[in-house]
């Protein structure tokens, strides 16, 4: 928890740093386009400016002020890292655990020697699941690290009451993000689900499977996924605010949705007791 704080402090610190000052109010006018009518294409009067100065490139489906700000952010967070990396702080210190975790992970020659073993205790305990109860404890024990599993848990804002912190619960599990890409037919979203099944293919011969056993298996999540993808809200269902605000008691919780081990999933991710929770979706 304090590296995470001291992360978050450290990014913060940046981007406040590259923040532009001095503007006279907050809206820059050479982002928008002044001689379009904004009665006929507002986007245009808004950030017809932006638009002509940074033109999207392939590697963004969206590019603003804070994807703008996120980047420089990136950009000093890592050159403030890279200098903690540098130096022999004192063991146990926060700038000792942050320079060694990024020299650990940028160390891609032990990466490739070690192969896929630092994983194999996590496959072994999911090839030993035999029940739907070891399913639930492995989610909840992947939750503890980070690792994605089909429920997100995290505690926000109260969308209806800021005063309050309220715990929010939704719907995860898709590789590809969006329920689209599970269902539409162009052909474009046909090459995406192509290409997702030979990038999971190719996984799953990374920690020894042959060609034939990794495509099956390939098979497989693709389809657990667009099981999964069947109950997603799309894209613009998931806007709406009103319709995914589910406030409900944890007591309700547990009653309405009993084929989860709700129990299990807190204790594990250290969840203290609490009231209420939001289930998105």
């Amino acid at each position: 928890m304090k590296l995470t704080k001291m992360l978050s402090i450290m990014a913060l610190c940046a981007s406040t740093a590259s923040a532009q000052t001095n503007l006279g109010t907050g809206i820059d006018r050479a982002n928008m386009n002044l001689k379009a009518n904004p009665g006929t294409d507002f986007f245009e009067y808004a950030a017809g400016g932006w638009n002509n100065s940074h033109p999207l490139t392939p590697e963004h489906s969206r590019y603003a002020q804070f994807d703008l700000l996120t980047e420089q952010t990136q950009k000093n967070l890592r050159g403030m890292i890279e200098q903690l990396a540098e130096k022999n702080a004192p063991q146990g210190t926060i700038e000792q655990k942050i320079g060694s975790l990024y020299r650990l992970a940028t160390d891609s020659v032990r990466r490739n020697q070690e192969d896929y073993a630092p994983i194999k205790p996590f496959l072994a305990e999911i090839d030993a699941i035999k029940s739907r109860q070891g399913v639930q404890f492995e989610v909840a024990k992947l939750l503890t690290m980070g690792i994605g599993t089909f429920i997100a848990l995290g505690c926000e804002a109260d969308l209806k009451d800021s005063e309050w912190n309220l715990m929010q619960l939704y719907q995860d599990g898709l590789s590809m993000g969006e329920r689209d890409y599970y269902f539409k037919d162009d052909e474009a979203t046909q090459k995406v689900r192509e290409a997702f099944k030979t990038y999971v293919a190719q996984l799953f011969s990374l920690t020894g499977c042959n060609a034939e056993d990794a495509a099956r298996n390939a098979q497989t999540v693709m389809a657990l996924e667009t099981k999964l993808a069947e109950d997603f809200y799309d894209a613009v269902k998931l806007r709406d605010v009103e319709g995914n605000y589910h406030k409900m008691t944890y007591r309700a919780l547990l009653e309405d949705f009993p084929g989860i081990d709700w129990g299990t999933v807190m204790l594990l991710n250290g969840i203290p007791s609490f009231e209420n929770i939001c289930v998105g979706q």
